[in-house]
């Protein structure tokens, strides 16, 4: 068999799409979207009287949502009213209730009626604190009711978060 020593011409890539210093970009139209800022749900525990228009008065018992990321070395932390979000500004975070490490409180989202001993009622709009570690993979979290009602609660009747 004989080989032929022509080497086989190469094709001629035709043309390939444009270099990247070739393509005109258009700036975006679309704005980039913020994602919300993280919030964490407090109970207040001492009612607090605002000294200025950037500061939020609160009561006892009222539930604030603070943002996570706003907290000053002086104790102050950004809040909204729960349920009157407009009402927005500056609380001392001396005045909100400390959970222990690995407990938040939550909304109910919708209503369970607890099926055993071992589980934990809640009505839509109940705050709860949950243990956050105690979440299972079966989509259930330990919990315990502002009505004394404690055990487990699953976790698609609570507004989740960890913040």
């Amino acid at each position: 068999s004989s080989r032929s020593s022509e080497p086989a011409a190469s094709p001629q890539p035709e043309r390939a799409s444009p270099s990247p210093a070739e393509v005109e970009v258009e700036p975006e139209e679309a704005e980039a979207v913020e994602p919300p800022a993280p919030k964490r749900l407090e109970r207040v525990m001492q009612t607090w009287t605002a000294d200025d228009p950037s500061q939020l008065s609160i009561v006892e018992d009222q539930f604030v949502n603070v943002w996570t990321e706003t907290g000053t070395d002086n104790g102050w932390i950004h809040a909204e009213i729960v349920g009157n979000e407009e009402r927005v500004g500056w609380v001392p975070t001396i005045v909100l209730q400390k959970l222990p490490e690995g407990q938040r409180w939550m909304a109910a989202s919708q209503n369970w009626e607890a099926l055993d001993a071992s589980q934990c009622s809640a009505t839509e709009g109940d705050m709860v604190v949950v243990w956050i570690s105690s979440l299972t993979k079966e989509g259930w979290t330990y919990s315990e009711s502002q009505k004394d009602f404690k055990g487990w609660l699953p976790v698609f009747c609570l507004d989740w978060n960890e913040n």
